[in-house]
């Protein structure tokens, strides 16, 4: 993960979107890992590069991954989303 930040930092508009599907896909594996916080930081950090960059179709699929998370362990998602955040789950999380 850390050469795709690198390369994000250095290009953002050529390796942004990689780094964003990285985060997700590792995400996904951790909650499937029952790693749910950890996988969570990765998803709630992959949705913000999709968004930002209006890569809909990762968003879309982050968000669905968030949600099972939140079926997973609702008390870790909503616990770390606050942290990164700084405020409650939107409600389509909740």
């Amino acid at each position: 993960m850390q050469i795709r930040r690198t390369l994000a930092e250095a290009r953002p508009d050529a390796f942004l979107p990689d780094l964003a599907m990285s985060l997700v896909v590792m995400g996904r594996a951790l909650v499937d890992l029952d790693r749910v916080q950890e996988g969570t930081r990765h998803l709630i950090e992959g949705l913000a590069i999709a968004a930002d960059r209006d890569l809909q179709e990762l968003a879309r699929a982050c968000v669905e991954f968030l949600r099972h998370a939140h079926v997973q362990d609702a008390d870790a998602v909503t616990a770390t989303w606050r942290q990164i955040a700084g405020g409650d789950p939107p409600q389509w999380l909740q």
